[in-house]
């Protein structure tokens, strides 16, 4: 399967409606009487409808000398929120950030003037329906975690800031993870939904078998939307595990998917392979984001 990166462009030619081909790019130009904006085209498994979402007003993000369309957006990744036991290992004390510290990263945005936006956004944005905020940010919390609901819904409200919470579906309701009420909450709050596969698994080392990876990676999709949780456009490899042969099955059948590497979000990223700042104790956002 051919790889596809995220190329935006906008032609500006004044008073008139422009269509251009690009043969074999898998890119469709969105013909407009201002210029051209090119997009994805959409997979029958992920065609956004956010008509009930109201539009907002934002300022456009840069535009280069050459014409082209430059935007860097970056993708906080956050796990559990809130305090571990006293018996945590190493690995739940690293992927924890307390409730003050999560509280901190909150305002230093808000004082900075980062507006956290969804992928529903960016996609739009691809589009041509839409602009991004002059100063967009993403956050996103793997796993499922109740503390997510109990900890950080109630921040993210007060600071008017939305996220992506990727889910994997045979975990909710388990001990430690959200309920299925919790995550239709999210939803109707306006937050995103992802896919984390259903049970966490290591798509890596499952990749050899199809129909385990199938069921992880298209099954734990249907599961969220037949909740009405969707449309989900976006995935998450559990523990940033994942070859060529799980990036394109993920990119067959999501818009975007996000790693664990590091990086910035760009229009030069590839859509199934996002990097993203792993947030925990000690991290310093402030230099994070200069």
């Amino acid at each position: 399967m051919k790889k596809i990166f995220l190329p935006f462009f906008i032609l500006i030619l004044a008073g008139c409606s422009v269509t251009i081909t690009m043969p074999n790019s898998g890119i469709v130009p969105v013909s407009t009487s201002t210029g051209a904006l090119f997009s994805p085209t959409p997979t029958p498994h992920s065609v956004l409808n956010q008509t009930s979402v109201p539009r907002q007003s934002f300022s456009p993000p840069t535009v280069t000398a050459s014409g082209s369309l430059s935007f860097r957006i970056p993708i906080l990744m956050y796990h559990h929120i809130g305090t571990y036991p006293a018996n945590a290992d190493s690995t739940r004390k690293n992927l924890t950030v307390s409730t003050t510290t999560f509280e901190e990263h909150l305002k230093i945005l808000q004082k900075k003037n980062y507006k956290a936006i969804t992928l529903y956004d960016v996609q739009e944005f691809i589009k041509g329906d839409k602009q991004l905020p002059q100063k967009p940010i993403m956050l996103t919390f793997d796993d499922g975690y109740d503390d997510n609901f109990s900890e950080a819904l109630p921040l993210l409200d007060q600071y008017g800031q939305k996220a992506v919470f990727y889910i994997a579906t045979d975990l909710v309701g388990n001990d430690g993870y959200m309920t299925w009420e919790h995550v239709e909450n999210l939803k109707e709050r306006g937050h995103e939904i992802g896919s984390h596969t259903r049970t966490h698994a290591d798509l890596k080392l499952i990749s050899g078998n199809d129909k385990k990876l199938q069921d992880e990676v298209v099954k734990a999709k249907h599961i969220l939307e037949s909740k009405k949780l969707g449309p989900i456009i976006s995935f998450c490899y559990p523990s940033g595990s994942y070859n060529e042969k799980v990036v394109d099955l993920v990119e067959e059948y999501y818009e975007f998917a996000r790693t664990t590497k590091p990086g910035i979000f760009t229009q030069n990223s590839r859509r199934g392979e996002l990097p993203t700042l792993r947030m925990q104790e000690g991290v310093d956002l402030n230099t994070l984001l200069q």
